[in-house]
C-alpha cells in the first residue's frame, strides 16, 4: 500500500530488491523496484506468486523480473510495467489512454523482454495461465515499447499464449523492424491471437 520504492539491494547473490518464494500482494498505491525482482521455489514452502490488486501498480526496472516459479496475476485496473520505473509505467498508461487505448482491464507495460518458461503470467479477467503461458483477459492492455525492447521479443520461454480480445498497443515503433510478442511457441495452435492493435503504423508486428 502507498508509495514505496526499493533500490540498490541484492537478494540471492544477484541485483534484486525483493526474493520472493511465497506470496506478495501490491495491495494499492505504487511500488518500484528499481534493482529487480526475483521469484523462487524452495521446498516445504508454498509456489511463489506475485499479484498487483485492481489499484496497485508495480514497476519493475534494473535486473528486471528472474522468474522462476511460480505465478504473477495482474487484476484488472492493476498494472505492471517491466523494464521501467513508476514514471515510467504511469507515462506508457497515460500515452495508451490518450491514444484510445483502455488500461482498466489490467495492464501490462513490456520495455524489457521477459522470460516464462518457468512461470505464468496473467492479466485482467483472463483464465489462471499455467507454466509457460501468458493469458490477457477481454479488454486487457499489452504496452510494448519496441525501442526499448531493442530487437527482443516480449515475451520469452512461451508455449501457449490468450491475448485474444486484448489490446496490444505499441509504442516507440521502429519503422521497419519487426516486432514479436511471444518467442518460443513451438506449436502456433497454442496461441489465440485476435487482439485489437494499434500504435503499429511504423512496425511489423507478429504473434510467434
Amino acid at each position: 500500500s502507498g508509495k514505496n520504492t526499493f533500490s540498490e539491494n541484492t537478494a540471492n547473490g544477484k541485483s534484486n530488491d525483493i526474493l520472493n518464494n511465497s506470496k506478495m500482494t501490491v495491495k494499492d498505491g505504487t511500488t518500484e523496484l528499481l534493482s529487480g525482482y526475483q521469484q523462487e521455489y524452495y521446498e516445504n514452502y508454498a509456489t511463489p506468486a506475485l499479484t498487483v490488486a485492481e489499484t496497485g501498480q508495480l514497476a519493475v526496472d534494473g535486473e528486471g523480473m528472474t522468474l522462476n516459479a511460480g505465478s504473477v496475476t495482474v487484476e484488472e485496473g492493476g498494472a505492471l510495467g517491466h523494464g521501467t520505473d513508476i514514471a515510467g509505467l504511469q507515462a506508457a498508461l497515460a500515452e495508451a489512454e490518450a491514444n484510445g487505448v483502455s488500461t482498466t482491464g489490467g495492464a501490462y507495460v513490456g520495455k524489457k523482454s521477459l522470460d516464462l518458461a518457468n512461470a505464468a503470467l496473467t492479466v485482467g479477467n483472463a483464465t489462471a495461465a499455467g507454466t509457460g503461458e501468458a493469458n490477457f483477459g477481454d479488454g486487457s492492455a499489452m504496452l510494448l515499447d519496441q525501442t526499448a525492447l531493442q530487437g527482443e521479443a516480449a515475451f520469452t520461454g512461451v508455449q501457449n499464449a490468450d491475448v485474444d480480445g486484448a489490446a496490444v498497443h505499441v509504442q516507440n515503433a521502429v519503422a521497419g523492424q519487426e516486432l514479436k510478442i511471444f518467442e518460443g511457441v513451438t506449436d502456433p495452435s497454442g496461441v489465440t491471437a485476435d487482439p485489437t492493435v494499434t500504435g503499429t503504423e511504423n512496425a511489423s508486428l507478429r504473434t510467434h
